[in-house]
């Protein structure tokens, strides 16, 4: 096809996403406690793809340098299947000891013609099973004070973007022990919560940059080995009156891998959100709610020459702080058709702000940095309504 210098380049892009599942729950009563007892199952079906197109010729394909007009075209077919077994009972006054375990099975079957990050076909099917015992205890102190503590094994499987680079077998799933503890307090108006936790991660998936003969620099994805992610959060809320109350929640987070001092990537040092909230027994409500997320660094490792694995910050991100507003009024008994209407409006980004958040790769030619900006200020409209 030849081209002019009016020509109108566009992207014609399709993707439709199903998921099917269903749960299966037992209960049982005894002396000591419940038993609990059910599996879940689920099936997800994601089909995309995308091509580019000349909008000024009818939308006619145009091919690309890979000899296709396609940039992707990819089939994907998720299942999970998950049983489980969980203990309830209370073995003292105020205390509540839940022990529990699950098996999790996860089977992925990728088909691409042609793939996302290597531009090539790529059919496989990966499977993965992993057990997750977990316990947790819950002790009430006072009548509005109570104490709490977990301890439970987690499960990842690698996610859809591993299958985009050309290594998908050498990638294992996460896992992680996780530990909590924390204690909730609720005064007259207001309450104060404070929380602890510590992961362990195995097996930590990471994005490393790498290059790739005649294409220039790319992403893959590797084991890092192991990580540690631990932190503190404070939560509080205080009933003003009249409707009004104040929230806030801080927490402060570190995340490193193990036997160094290089930070995982994404990881914000802090976060915060903190604002005002109304709600009126009439029906309108509102809420001015600020968001920080502290400074993290958009890299954490690369590979070298001989395809080892070498951990280094790169590309540090600096904190960002963003409003949304969102208010909206209940309308009950509007008729005999509907019993509650309720229209309401949400402002995202309300001072729309534009920094930096994210690192976004590097160019395939040059290798410059590329960077996420944060999307600027929008805004929804919802209507609600109730049939009686």
């Amino acid at each position: 096809m030849a081209t002019y210098k009016n020509d109108i380049p566009g992207k014609y892009a399709d993707a439709a996403y199903r998921t099917y599942g269903d749960t299966l729950r037992l209960k049982g009563h005894t002396s000591y406690g419940d038993i609990l007892l059910g599996v879940w199952a689920d099936v997800q079906k994601d089909r995309r793809y995308t091509y580019a197109i000349e909008l000024s010729q009818n939308s006619v394909p145009v091919l690309g340098k890979n000899g296709s007009a396609y940039s992707y075209d990819i089939s994907d077919l998720n299942t999970t299947i998950q049983p489980y077994l969980e203990l309830n009972f209370h073995p003292w006054a105020g205390a509540t000891i839940k022990p529990g375990v699950k098996y999790s099975i996860f089977k992925r079957d990728y088909d691409a013609g042609l793939n996302k990050g290597t531009k090539l076909p790529l059919k496989d099917t990966q499977s993965y099973g992993s057990w997750q015992p977990s316990i947790a205890i819950n002790q009430r102190i006072m009548k509005n004070w109570s104490a709490y503590a977990q301890v439970a094994r987690g499960f990842l499987a690698p996610p859809l973007s591993v299958f985009q680079v050309s290594s998908v077998g050498n990638v294992k799933p996460e896992t992680t022990m996780n530990y909590q503890v924390g204690s909730v307090y609720h005064g007259r108006n207001w309450m104060l919560s404070l929380d602890g936790y510590y992961i362990n991660f195995s097996n930590y998936i990471a994005s490393a940059q790498i290059q790739v003969p005649n294409i220039g620099t790319t992403s893959t994805y590797v084991n890092s080995g192991g990580a540690v992610y631990q932190g503190i959060e404070l939560e509080g809320q205080y009933v003003i009156g009249y409707g009004f109350s104040l929230y806030g929640n801080y927490s402060v987070n570190d995340a490193k891998y193990k036997h160094s001092n290089v930070r995982v990537a994404k990881s914000p040092n802090a976060l915060a959100s903190f604002g005002l909230l109304y709600e009126s027994e009439h029906g309108p409500y509102f809420s001015i709610m600020g968001k920080y997320a502290g400074t993290h660094w958009g890299l954490d490792s690369t590979t070298d020459d001989a395809d080892n694995t070498v951990f280094k910050n790169q590309y540090k991100i600096g904190s960002t702080v963003t409003a949304d507003l969102a208010m909206g009024w209940r309308i009950h008994h509007i008729g005999s058709f509907f019993s509650n209407v309720t229209p309401s409006i949400k402002i995202a980004n309300l001072f729309d702000n534009r920094a930096i958040s994210d690192f976004a790769g590097n160019q395939s030619y040059g290798d410059a940095p590329l960077f996420w900006r944060i999307a600027g200020r929008s805004v929804f409209f919802n209507m609600t309504a109730t049939m009686p």
